[in-house]
């Protein structure tokens, strides 16, 4: 729900997406809790800034090593390669 409006878009979403924080990336690559080599893709609720709109999106996740993940949404076009503490 969006200010008290249902999204139908992201109904069937597992994560949520800030767009203005690399934090909310964390609660995927945790619940993924992939092995180096890897890759899972996930449909997240995206907040998007500073529209504050919400809508679904497709992000692909790669862990590359111990510490790092490749983020990957916009069908490819945005890539990213996150850090992580040894912890994850």
């Amino acid at each position: 729900m969006l200010n008290g409006v249902e999204v139908p878009g992201v109904a069937f979403c597992q994560d949520i997406d800030f767009g203005f924080s690399p934090a909310t990336n964390l609660l995927a690559i945790r619940r993924l809790g992939l092995a180096a080599g890897q890759n899972a893709v996930v449909r997240a609720a995206w907040v998007r800034f500073p529209e504050f709109s919400l809508e679904p999106l497709e992000q692909s996740y790669t862990r590359l090593d111990a510490t790092t993940y490749r983020y990957e949404s916009d069908a490819g076009r945005f890539k990213r390669d996150l850090k992580v503490s040894e912890d994850g």
